[in-house]
């Protein structure tokens, strides 16, 4: 029964729509592939590009399985055929940002789908998402950087430049195969949402699998008018040691499920590339942290049980506009205060309340923006 099983599945993912064979359908598409070889096949009425890709084997990834959680399945499609499909949605969209070699008309294959207006179609496969794929087994899973990364400079901010460097510490970004028996089995992000039943197999608190907190912090800190106007840089440090750099020009998606989709995507791959293909949005970098922080900045952890501050005045008092800042917020969900001991000076308390992280953030960026005159 498992081998049916298993078979079943790997005919459902080389074949994609299931009840129909290569060579059905009344539609003509042309795929372009990556190596620059025309393959036309047939399709029928609802058929997306990606269930053609996996019937007639023509290489396409599809990270997510169709679940609009990724931009691997980015094709590039005619002009005039593009101008008769209907508008992207806001969730195509915003993986659609995170395509590489992104064009005009650029669309998800597992959201374009087969009708009798678009019979004749010609899609082309960027060649940059098939020399992207890595093999899954490196994969961050135990916070072993896999593949060995140039030792980077370390950080100098100039004088007279007014930045702030928030550190999301432990934070719980952790991927694992949902069968571990087998290769092709989907990956997933840890969440005590979704994998209470695995985690407890494990052994695992269900509090060290909370993506949403960090996915909470991103949005509150890249949204805020401080990254927006060039005062912020973000890293994630994560309970498994990986150490993540996120370009203040990155657009993180809106919804967890997305944002684990790009997590999974960037932990597999090691970076995200801008539209371009040149800018990183989102890279794993080589550890220590304290190489990428400059060495004269000021380091400071938020911590509950630290002396109480208000932070306009505590910052004011710091003369920022001579040395760097950098904050440290624990992205976990319970724990010591012990996350940035190794390299942090000073740790202070910003409330007589226990803050989730995003709000701490929040409350980092409105002292930082109203000290700094940012609209």
């Amino acid at each position: 029964m498992a081998h049916s099983s298993l078979l079943h599945c790997i005919l459902a993912l080389l074949h994609g729509k299931p009840g129909v064979s290569r060579g059905d359908g009344p539609y003509t598409v042309n795929f372009i592939t990556s190596e620059g070889e025309t393959v036309q096949v047939k399709a029928t009425e609802g058929d997306t590009m990606l269930d053609l890709a996996q019937r007639y084997d023509i290489e396409l990834e599809c990270a997510c399985e169709g679940s609009l959680a990724c931009s691997t399945c980015h094709v590039i499609c005619d002009q005039d055929y593009y101008d008769k499909m209907e508008e992207p949605t806001d969730e195509e969209n915003d993986m659609l940002d995170l395509a590489f070699a992104l064009t005009d008309t650029s669309r998800l294959g597992c959201q374009v789908e087969m009708n009798q207006d678009l019979d004749g179609i010609t899609v082309r496969i960027p060649s940059a998402t098939r020399n992207l794929r890595v093999d899954a087994t490196r994969i961050m899973m135990d916070g072993d950087a896999s593949t060995p990364l140039d030792d980077p400079p370390v950080a100098i901010i100039p004088q007279q430049q007014r930045k702030v460097i928030v550190v999301l510490e432990k934070a719980s970004l952790e991927v694992a195969r949902m069968s571990p028996k087998h290769y092709d089995s989907k990956l997933q992000l840890l969440s005590c949402d979704e994998h209470q039943s695995i985690l407890k197999r494990l052994g695992r608190d269900i509090a060290d699998a909370r993506p949403d907190i960090v996915h909470q912090c991103l949005l509150t800190l890249l949204d805020s008018p401080l990254n927006k106007s060039g005062h912020l840089e973000v890293y994630i440090h994560t309970a498994n040691d990986v150490l993540i750099h996120i370009n203040p020009e990155c657009r993180i998606p809106r919804t967890i499920k997305r944002f684990s989709g790009l997590m999974i995507q960037l932990l597999e791959r090691r970076f995200i590339a801008s539209q371009d293909s040149k800018v990183k949005l989102l890279e794993v970098v080589k550890g220590p942290l304290t190489n990428h922080l400059p060495e004269n900045a000021i380091k400071l952890a938020l911590s509950w049980n630290a002396p109480k501050v208000r932070l306009y005045k505590y910052f004011k008092d710091l003369n920022l506009d001579e040395r760097p800042l950098v904050i440290s917020v624990g992205a976990m969900a319970k724990g010591e205060d012990t996350f940035a001991d190794a390299y942090t000076d000073t740790k202070i308390g910003i409330s007589e309340y226990s803050l989730s992280a995003s709000v701490a953030c929040g409350k980092v960026c409105c002292a930082l923006e109203d000290l700094w005159d940012v609209m």
